[in-house]
């Protein structure tokens, strides 16, 4: 597998940094979240797989804030998750109907949704209901907030099967299993970050990873042995990287660095089979398309690349 030394640049209105990208789990579109202002809303819209500029959403919570967006997450049922580095608000937006609603009462610094589950974290961590908004699981104690680094918040991760979830990046050097059906601790995978930038399975289940939030490391566990894998190449070996996204067949994955380069890994033997840069500054965002044929990458440089993978 490689990713096209030639990317396609997308046509960005917005002249600012590219925070985040979010991708349709069908496949049919993308939203890219950048900074807001007067001129910009944080959002935009483009169609897969040709990316063309769509319309919508009909109305962007960041706009009048002059906000930066933070979180990006799409969901079934046409929502979109959106959070703002300044207000710390989640907006749930239906993109069918145009409408709104904000389903935390408290501050919201990270979110993310999985079938019928939405994550969130800031003022509590927890997991809720999207349709009921009953919260099924709450971290207890709460994990402190730096006062110097508020937006390090603790991150959950669902497995693919939606049984179980792992929650890290509060201050601890481990990440916790949890049951999501009874909601109890299974075990702790060791030697992760205290504080993260990212955490998730691979598609297939396979794996965890975490990329501490100072990008000093990039920790890869087997899920099933609870391990870790292949520290001779991850780890602290692994570090400068901002941004990852697991290829659909979960035994491939992009790491965006500090320095503007993009890394293809293949899982099964921890080889980096690829490595392109076009990116000036941090690749802040990056992500796959729902069939794995293009591969999207988002930076400080504003710019949007659309990688072909074959």
């Amino acid at each position: 597998m490689q990713i096209s030394a030639s990317p396609v640049k997308v046509a960005l209105p917005n002249p600012t940094l590219v925070t985040c990208i979010a991708v349709d789990p069908n496949g049919r579109d993308f939203f890219v979240g950048q900074a807001a202002d007067d001129q910009h809303p944080a959002l935009s819209r483009w169609s897969l797989p040709d990316i063309s500029r769509m319309q919508g959403p009909k109305s962007c919570p960041l706009f009048k804030q002059q906000d930066t967006c933070h979180v990006l997450t799409r969901g079934g049922d046409d929502l979109l998750g959106v959070v703002g580095i300044s207000t710390q608000r989640l907006s749930l937006i239906d993109l069918a109907s145009g409408s709104q609603s904000e389903p935390v009462d408290d501050n919201v610094v990270w979110a993310h949704m999985a079938g019928p589950f939405l994550a969130t974290s800031g003022t509590s961590t927890q997991i809720q209901e999207l349709k009921s908004g009953n919260v099924v699981w709450r971290q207890e104690p709460l994990a402190p907030r730096k006062r110097s680094h508020a937006s390090l918040v603790p991150m959950i991760a669902f497995h693919p099967n939606l049984q179980m979830f792992a929650v890290g990046g509060s201050g601890e050097s481990t990440i916790m299993l949890h049951s999501l059906i009874d909601k109890n601790p299974l075990e702790s995978l060791p030697e992760a970050p205290e504080r993260l930038r990212w955490l998730g399975f691979s598609p297939n289940g396979d794996y965890v990873v975490a990329i501490d939030a100072y990008a000093k490391s990039t920790v890869v566990w087997d899920s099933q042995t609870r391990s870790l894998y292949r520290p001779e190449t991850f780890g602290r070996r692994a570090d400068d990287y901002w941004s990852v996204a697991f290829h659909p067949d979960g035994e491939h994955f992009a790491m965006g660095m500090l320095s503007g380069y993009i890394n293809l890994f293949r899982l099964s033997d921890g080889q980096r089979i690829g490595s392109q840069r076009q990116h000036i500054g941090r690749v802040q965002a990056l992500a796959f398309s729902p069939d794995g044929s293009l591969l999207l990458s988002g930076g400080d440089d504003g710019q949007v690349l659309a990688w072909t993978v074959a």
